[in-house]
This record gives structure tokens, C-alpha cells and sequence, in this order.
């Protein structure tokens, strides 16, 4: 294979390292008494050559080339960098500060043994867009040029931008016309930074777009937003809490109920049963009633189970009698209320007895 210093694909680090070390190496070189010119330079190059292997001595089997040749293809590469267009200096700049010896230095040995003299990976995988700025103007290199991911991405988007529509698009061709740009251009920038165009195009805030959510985070913001606003009322009511209860003639209790309502608890937190309901007797306050109790219930639990009793009679039979000290015409119900109030134990014969009603002859 030909080596070839000015190559497309050629090192960028092989080409600054070159062309710095052959200004240092003619800097710092004295000429002898008596030597001759022609060997005074010949002395340099091979001191060039020395110092060129040298620099690359990690990783030197990557970067083998014979003096005859190293000699005779640096030509090309000084003749590169003397005659760079001046107008794009700071391309020739920005090229040599990539590439500099002290970058090399720096780089791990594994980035180093990514590099190589000829068809450089390392520097197509992390320096495209520093290798297209080296100037390329020979027919031969042509086509190496353009397998460059960078430079075929600059070129789509340079067609894209020279051609001039005769009429106006619509908003469909438009939209064609963007998606089959950036299909072309994603592929190159993938390539090179690993990432989509789409995701690094978020992160620059002057085109001001944002990236689709999923669902799930779509809901997150949702349950955020509903927390926050939730948290602003409650501040609210907590700092016009007491002008809202005493502020009028609401008394506490029905103000405890209105603000229980409108709280966000659900009816089964803590908060709602902080105040417990009491459950009232359907048939009034035992204790104001009067007859002989602990009777009633011996006879009660004495009866077998699934024994059918009339209850009215029952309570005819003991007087009972209602809050008032009258004869109750609802003594049936009064003895068996009574008699749920008083048994705890679920087991007892007072919970499995059936009732009988006389009038309608059925238990």
C-alpha cells in the first residue's frame, strides 16, 4: 500500500506531530564546524525521522514507515500546510490545535491504540469534522473525501440551502422536503456523535423545542401539578381558617361537617373519623325505663334454640313501660332492642331466637 502523508484518511495527530516537530527539530539543531550544508540538512531529516518514530514509540507498529519514505512524502504535507488558503486561517488553526503533540500526550493508551498512520479509526470515529478541514484539492483524493461522514452532511445541507424554490411550497412539501433532509443528515451526525439529531437539537435553546413525553411521564406531571395546587389551597384555608369559622354564627360542629366535606380525605381517613358516631336506640334510653330486667332475661335465655316467642306478650306480661312511665305499645321491640344492647356474646340463645308475630300467625 502507498503511504501517503496528505491522505483524506491519513492520522491528523501523524500530520501536526510532522510539521511540528520538523520547525523544532531545525531550531534546535547546530551546524558543526566544517560540515557541509546538504549534510547539515540531511543530519535534520534524519533527526526528524528519529523524533517523528519516537513519538509514536506506544504504539509504533501502527505507524511504521521507512526514512526514504517518511522523506519523501513530507514534502507534500509542508507544501499543505505553508500554502493553507489564508482566508481560512482559523480552519488551519482550529486543525493544528486538535491535533497537537501535547493532545497526543494526553490521550489514554487505548485511544492511542485506536490510531494509526494510514486509514485512521480513531480519528473517523471522534475528529470527522477536524480531518475535513484539511485541505484536499487532488482529483485522486476526491472520492476518499467525500466517505467522510461530516463532509457528506455539510454538502446535503449546502445543496439544500443554494437551490431556491421558483414558487412557494406548501406546507406538505415543506414538510417532505424537511423530513427527507434530515433523514440524510441524522445518519452522518449518528454516526459521529452516537446520538440523534432530533435529541441534540432539544438542547439548544434557541430553536426552542421540546421532546415528546412519554405517558407515563405525562402523568407524573399531572399528579405533580394536582399536589401543588392542592398544597396552595390548604396554605390558604390554613391562614383564613379561623376568619372563615368565627367570622359568622356557623357553630364548630357544622363547621367540622363543612370542612370535612370539602377537604380532599376520603370519607375513610383519619381525619373524617376523628369524630366517632354515636348510634342512638331506635326505641329510647333504657335506663329511664322501668321493669324487671334481670327476670326478663333469665326467662329469655332459658329458652331452647328455634323457640318461638311473642314478644308484645312478653313485654305485657313484665310491664314494660316507655321513657315516659306508660305502658309501651312498642314493648316487643323495646325487650329485644334491650336485649341486643345487653348480650356481647353472639353465641347465646338471645341471638338465635325467632320471633312470633300473633297476628299474622308466622314466625
Amino acid at each position: 500500500m502507498v503511504v501517503s502523508l496528505i491522505h483524506p484518511n491519513t492520522c491528523g495527530f501523524a500530520k501536526v506531530i510532522a510539521w511540528q516537530l520538523e520547525k523544532s527539530t531545525a531550531s534546535t539543531a547546530i551546524r558543526s564546524d566544517g560540515e557541509s550544508l546538504p549534510k547539515f540538512r540531511s543530519r535534520i531529516s534524519k533527526l526528524h525521522y528519529e523524533n517523528f518514530i519516537e513519538a509514536f514509540s506506544e504504539c509504533k507498529e501502527n505507524y511504521s514507515i521507512s526514512f526514504a519514505t517518511f522523506q519523501k512524502r513530507f514534502q507534500d504535507l509542508h507544501t499543505k500546510f505553508v500554502k493553507w488558503n489564508s482566508r481560512k486561517i482559523n480552519e488551519r488553526v482550529k486543525y493544528l490545535a486538535t491535533f497537537e503533540t501535547e493532545k497526543w500526550k494526553k490521550l489514554p493508551s487505548s485511544k492511542k491504540a485506536e490510531h494509526s498512520l494510514q486509514e485512521c479509526r480513531g480519528c473517523s470515529h471522534s475528529y470527522s469534522y477536524e480531518q475535513s478541514l484539511f485541505p484536499v484539492k487532488s482529483k485522486q483524493f476526491n472520492n476518499c473525501q467525500d466517505k467522510n461522514n461530516f463532509v457528506t452532511a455539510t454538502q446535503t445541507a449546502n445543496d439544500v440551502g443554494e437551490s431556491k424554490a421558483k414558487v412557494k411550497c406548501k406546507k406538505r412539501e415543506v414538510t417532505k422536503a424537511a423530513r427527507e433532509l434530515y433523514a440524510q443528515i441524522n445518519l452522518q451526525f449518528q454516526k459521529i456523535c452516537q446520538v440523534p439529531l432530533a435529541q441534540a437539537l432539544v438542547s439548544v435553546p434557541e430553536l426552542q423545542l421540546q421532546q415528546k413525553k412519554s405517558k407515563t411521564e405525562m402523568k407524573k406531571e399531572k399528579r405533580d401539578c394536582y399536589r401543588k395546587v392542592k398544597a396552595r389551597i390548604e396554605e390558604e384555608w390554613k391562614e383564613t381558617d379561623m376568619l372563615r369559622c368565627f367570622g359568622n354564627r356557623q357553630s364548630l360542629k357544622s363547621r367540622q361537617k363543612d370542612r370535612l366535606a370539602q377537604a380532599f380525605e376520603p370519607r375513610l381517613s383519619p381525619e373524617h373519623s376523628q369524630v366517632p358516631e354515636i348510634k342512638r336506640s331506635p326505641v329510647g334510653i333504657f335506663d329511664k325505663m322501668a321493669w324487671d330486667k334481670d327476670a326478663l332475661k333469665s326467662e329469655v335465655e332459658s329458652y331452647e334454640n328455634g323457640k318461638f316467642v311473642n314478644w308484645s306478650q312478653l313485654a305485657k306480661d313484665y310491664n314494660v313501660t316507655n321513657t315516659k312511665g306508660k305502658i309501651a305499645a312498642n314493648g316487643g321491640q323495646i325487650v329485644k332492642e334491650w336485649l341486643k344492647s345487653v348480650d356481647s356474646n353472639d353465641t347465646t340463645p338471645i341471638q338465635m331466637i325467632h320471633a312470633f308475630d300473633e297476628r299474622r300467625g308466622e314466625a
